[in-house]
């Protein structure tokens, strides 16, 4: 549902990651997504008392992206810091907590992340979704393709960074 209200209010954007799961997974993360919704109510209505609009949680298009396994774009819908001419840092702040939040709860029903851009590959990596032995593979792939660390830098904290 949120996927389709992008742009809905002006500086509202979408807070979302992509991945796929098999299809019996499905109906669990979409309970548990509703879930996460209602157990962060407190968060979302501080965001409500400042703009009168309440966040939108969901999940986007839900394509067949092979035999048994289905594509989930899910994430909610918030406005950002800007609003009615003020900078409210506390929406900035909440979204991010809220969108953590999100992400390590449906990480935990087995997904496979696809689209990562910085920051998601770097979350990852700060809650331990890798093996040592898989972090360091990839580690090594990325140093023997980009020695000199030229290419996506940053991403999957191979510089380090937290």
């Amino acid at each position: 549902m949120y996927h389709n209200l992008w742009g809905m209010f002006p500086s509202m954007q979408a807070l979302s990651a992509e991945c796929f799961c098999p299809i019996s997974a499905f109906p669990k993360i979409l309970q548990d997504v509703d879930q996460w919704d209602i157990e962060n109510e407190a968060d979302m209505r501080k965001i409500f008392d400042i703009t009168k609009t309440r966040p939108i949680s969901g999940s986007g298009p839900v394509p067949l992206v092979d035999g048994n396994n289905v594509e989930i774009t899910t994430g909610f819908v918030s406005f950002w810091r800007y609003y009615n001419e003020e900078i409210h840092e506390i929406i900035k702040e909440i979204n991010i907590k809220l969108w953590k939040s999100l992400l390590e709860r449906v990480i935990k029903h087995g997904v496979q992340w696809y689209m990562m851009g910085d920051f998601l590959s770097r979350f990852m990596v700060d809650i331990g979704a890798y093996s040592e032995e898989f972090y360091n593979l990839m580690k090594s792939i990325k140093k023997t393709v980009d020695p000199n660390m030229i290419l996506s830098r940053g991403k999957f904290n191979f510089w380090g960074e937290k």
